[in-house]
């Protein structure tokens, strides 16, 4: 937000002096369209719908890859349900950071290249070079959790007619170029990279960097481990001392630091603290994600999962997150990083359950996580509605100040 301040005072979007690096160099779309909000509306009460907007947009667009998926109505269904019942998805659709905004980008990338798997269309192919321009524009993650399925895709095409995948490539790049030109002529104006620095040290001493300085399956392993564990905290101090004790314990048996600062973010470390029941609901998620895809790869009855797209797009998106744990070192808020990778398996847990021999144990499991999204809205997030400490409406001027916007 304190870009978004600064373009307007200034009436432009060109660099300007600040000791706060990202404000410069990370991707600006989503800040682009709190802008333009903020300008028309003469505040920042809307600051948060482009946040909202996407999340409503990631929803249906999941519904739309379980669809390709092979999920049929029910499956569809589940897939938008399952798609936001955990706490992080709630509290980043009500902010003004950019995590939903590139999972929905994404969201729309992956659907168009599944699409045109099945059947070749410009106005799909144009669909999926504007979707992975502004994926790229909203977050550099995007680059990451991109590439595989791009890969996957492109393999695809090239199989069934070369002349196909060049023209894939060719139309892709040059959207996405296009849509990025301008950022990457100020990055590399200033900094010699149209990426940025690839850190936020302000004097470039190589701290605060953003990829791993080592590269090796025992640091893969470390990151994995780290970036899974952000989602064990639970409510009580002694099973979280047992989880952290059992992390470092792995990293022993691998010969590495747990918090090697090869692999770890400049000033932090690997620590499981006391969380709320929200990182429990969170942890809930991570299980079925779990229990889902195992029930998925142990099934006797294979014709009910006959879709050929399942299995490729599972194994797509699991390079795609070691792929993450390859190049960035691990951060403790590295959870809402993740959230792309949560909303894109919405699709293959609802796919699952949906085709489920156990229709009745699916319907309890998707009860349930309706019960959890409840509780995490009204109850339990850091913007609650009701219950003890600190909720909305004990903030009585802003009650007042949402109830006046939404009328307005």
């Amino acid at each position: 937000m304190s870009r978004v301040a600064h373009w307007t005072q200034n009436q432009s979007i060109d660099f300007y002096p600040t000791y706060i690096l990202r404000q410069l160099h990370q991707a600006p779309w989503s800040e682009f369209a709190i802008t333009h909000f903020q300008i028309l509306s003469g505040s920042d009460r809307y600051a948060n719908l482009i946040q909202w907007f996407s999340m409503i947009g990631s929803i249906i667009g999941v519904s739309l890859i379980a669809k390709q998926l092979g999920a049929f109505s029910r499956g569809q269904i589940f897939t938008a349900v399952l798609s936001i019942p955990f706490p992080l998805a709630i509290l980043e659709a009500t902010s003004t950071k950019n995590d939903y905004v590139v999972s929905f980008w994404l969201v729309c990338f992956i659907y168009f290249l599944m699409v045109m798997k099945k059947r070749i269309s410009f106005p799909y192919l144009l669909g999926a070079g504007c979707s992975l321009g502004l994926a790229i524009l909203s977050k550099g993650t995007a680059y990451i959790f991109a590439f595989p399925f791009l890969i996957w895709c492109c393999f695809g095409v090239f199989k069934k007619s070369r002349a196909q995948f060049l023209k894939y490539v060719l139309v892709i790049a040059i959207v996405v170029i296009s849509m990025n030109f301008g950022h990457y002529l100020r990055n590399f104006n200033l900094y010699g990279n149209p990426l940025g620095p690839g850190q936020e040290s302000p004097t470039m001493n190589g701290s605060h960097k953003y990829t791993n300085d080592a590269f090796s399956i025992a640091t893969v392993t470390s990151n994995v481990i780290r970036n899974l564990a952000l989602y064990a905290g639970t409510p009580y101090v002694f099973i979280n001392e047992i989880i952290e004790d059992g992390a470092y314990s792995l990293h022993n048996l691998l010969g590495i630091d747990a918090n090697d600062t090869r692999t770890t973010w400049s000033g932090t470390e690997f620590h499981i603290g006391k969380h709320s029941n929200d990182s429990g609901v969170n942890l809930v998620y991570i299980i079925l994600i779990i229990v889902s895809i195992t029930f998925w790869l142990c099934s006797t009855n294979k014709y009910e999962f006959k879709s050929k797209y399942l299995g490729r797009y599972v194994i797509t998106l699991m390079i795609a997150s070691l792929l993450f744990c390859f190049v960035l070192k691990w951060q403790p808020w590295h959870s809402r990083l993740h959230l792309p990778v949560l909303v894109l398996l919405s699709p293959v847990i609802g796919t699952i359950l949906s085709k489920s021999s156990y229709k009745k144990v699916a319907n309890v499991i998707v009860s349930i996580m309706i019960l959890f999204l409840v509780q995490s809205v009204f109850f339990d997030s850091d913007r609650k509605v009701f219950g003890k400490g600190n909720t909305l409406w004990l903030h009585k001027n802003l009650t007042l100040q949402v109830i006046k916007g939404l009328r307005s």
